[in-house]
C-alpha cells in the first residue's frame, strides 16, 4: 500500500448536543412515530425537522452516539437503552440508563 492510499486515523466522533436535549427530542420522536424502524427522513421529521439537513443529521447522529437509537443499514430503531429510559420501573433504573447513555459516546468513555 502506498503512502497516498493509507487512511489517516480519525479522532473520536462527538456530538454537539447535550444528552438532556437528545433525550427530549427522542421522546418526541417516540410520541410521533413509535419505536421504529424509521427511515432517515422520517426520523428527521419525527425529531421536528422538515427534512434531512445538516442539523437534523447531527441530531440523528447524536441519538445514535448516546445509544438511544440503533442503526441497521439505512434504518433506525429505538435501542434497548432508550426503552430503559422511557419505560422504567423505578427512578434508580432510569438514572442508571441515563448514565449509560452519557457514557455511550466513544469520546466520553
Amino acid at each position: 500500500m502506498t503512502e497516498i492510499n493509507k487512511k489517516k486515523p480519525r479522532s473520536a466522533a462527538y456530538t454537539e448536543y447535550k444528552l438532556g436535549e437528545v433525550i427530549e427530542s427522542f421522546r418526541n420522536l417516540r410520541k410521533n412515530l413509535g419505536k421504529g424502524p424509521y427511515s432517515r427522513k422520517s426520523m428527521a421529521i419525527g425529531l421536528g425537522y422538515n427534512s434531512v439537513t445538516g442539523s437534523s443529521a447531527s441530531k440523528i447522529a447524536a441519538c445514535v452516539h448516546f445509544g438511544l437509537a440503533d442503526r441497521d443499514g439505512s434504518a433506525y430503531k429505538e435501542s434497548d437503552l432508550s426503552s430503559k429510559i422511557f419505560t422504567y420501573t423505578n427512578e434508580y433504573e432510569r438514572n442508571i440508563a441515563i448514565v449509560d447513555a452519557f457514557l455511550s459516546p466513544v469520546l466520553y468513555s
